[in-house]
């Protein structure tokens, strides 16, 4: 399906992959601004109350030589920018070049996010990720290298089959897909927008992930009250809220995509309206795997719901936990020689902060340092005795600029390491109650440092 809209002579080009029903989509422009209504659609693209129209998204690179990139062929466009066949000049390969618009008045903020976030993925080096690269900042917009895949993406892949998978099928791919997001995860990288058509199997059956975050980039950290993010019909409850997002999110999401690799259809399959779909996706637990695929067993399914739990507590807290719980269920499949060892999803950064505790039935402050730091946790050099399962309060300071940002919430002691010749006792804790706010504000800050 395609949509154009007329606009004082300008027209703008957005193309939306539709899944199993139909779709609505309307545009209405007004000062230089298009508003768009998707109602229905898996494959619906990313959803946004207001889209702003930049005609700079018109331009074609089909033709020019940027740097060392000659730009050969369209490969298709998005909601932020289009996506080039290129050829590297300088290492003579072909390469895919995605020419990312920043959203008009953003005085240059837009294209740095951009940047930024790019060094952060580019980090990733991991085989089912596709690898960016290089990051130019072009005048008109910031072009981002990557590999060139040739393949098809997942959601292809499902249309042509027109059923599910079978079970060591569909987990052989997601295994992949889950080793992938393992990786990203711990470097701090949280997808956003996981879906079928962002998986790639290439022609040497290789699975890559791909667009790492980059439908919100423009806005990252100045996210808009009321505004979604993500493809509706892979959205965690807790995204449909506009909360804080991390592994769990993903999780959530590929779980979705699994169901509907061993099912053929989607765990919401059926829904009239995208209100329906997003309260389906926050209120109703989907019907059994089983129950669409008697091939599937049921530990299996019982396995993949979990992933699909609406409380983010109560999912897997990692994918490397999802692979090995879904390879239990299996056992005729082979497992990799190698394991590893359980790693929560949030990176821990060290950190030298300022910080204080107060024990619940205690009612003075205790100076303390933080040595590291992550979302939902840190580790502290105390000077007095702390025992597991302790609760206490916690404060600390977040540089900004020339100043501090304090933050506070409750803690639990998780574990802690006494050690010879040492007069402070190494405690790590769990925060219960910090605020969502207060998450994302540390995972930028963790992100920055991730940089250096």
């Amino acid at each position: 399906m395609r949509a154009f809209a007329d606009m004082a002579g300008f027209i703008l080009y957005n193309r939306v992959r539709v899944g199993d029903g139909a779709i609505t989509l309307s545009c209405r422009g007004n000062n230089n601004q298009i508003l768009v209504d998707i109602t229905h659609g898996e494959n619906a693209g990313h959803i946004f109350h207001k889209l702003t129209f930049n005609s700079k998204w018109l331009m074609s690179y089909i033709g020019k030589t940027i740097d060392r990139y000659e730009f050969r062929s369209l490969i298709g466009k998005g909601t932020f920018g289009e996506v080039y066949r290129a050829f590297d000049n300088r290492l003579l390969r072909h390469v895919a070049i995605k020419a990312a618009f920043p959203k008009p008045g953003d005085d240059g903020q837009a294209k740095d996010n951009i940047i930024r976030e790019a060094q952060i993925i580019a980090r990733a080096e991991h085989a089912n990720i596709i690898p960016i690269y290089d990051v130019i900042d072009d005048s008109e917009s910031v072009l981002i290298v990557m590999r060139l895949v040739d393949g098809e993406d997942l959601s292809q892949m499902l249309q042509r089959l027109g059923g599910p998978l079978g079970v060591n099928e569909a987990f052989a791919i997601m295994r992949k897909v889950l080793e992938g997001m393992d990786y990203a995860h711990r470097k701090g990288i949280v997808h956003s927008d996981l879906k079928p058509g962002n998986i790639l199997l290439t022609d040497d059956d290789e699975v890559v992930i791909m667009d790492f975050g980059l439908a919100a980039l423009l806005e990252i950290q100045k996210p808009e009250k009321g505004k979604l993010y993500g493809t509706p019909y892979y959205m965690s409850p807790e995204q449909i809220h506009g909360k804080y997002l991390d592994a769990r999110s993903d999780i959530y999401a590929l779980g979705m995509i699994l169901y509907r690799m061993i099912t053929g259809r989607h765990p919401f399959e059926g829904v009239n309206s995208l209100q329906q779909l997003m309260s389906y996706q926050i209120e109703r637990a989907p019907e059994t795997p089983d129950k669409y695929n008697p091939a599937v067993t049921v530990k299996f399914s019982n396995r993949v719901l979990k992933a699909l739990e609406k409380n983010p507590l109560n999912r897997y807290y990692s994918c490397r936990e999802f692979i090995e719980s879904l390879g239990d269920a299996l056992p005729a499949v082979q497992q990799d020689e190698h394991i590893h060892q359980n790693q929560r999803w949030d990176p821990r950064v060290i950190v030298n902060l300022k910080a204080r505790i107060k024990l619940e039935d205690s009612g003075g402050w205790v100076p303390v340092k933080m040595v590291n730091l992550s979302v939902n946790g840190a580790c502290m050099a105390v000077p007095i005795a702390l025992e597991t399962g302790s609760s206490l309060h916690v404060e600390f300071e977040i540089p900004e600029d020339d100043n501090y940002v304090r933050m506070s919430s409750l803690a639990t002691v998780m574990r802690k390491d006494t050690r010879p010749g040492n007069d402070t006792i190494e405690v790590g804790v769990n925060f219960d109650g910090l605020a969502d706010m207060d998450k994302k504000y540390i995972a930028l800050f963790i992100r920055s440092l991730l940089l250096k």
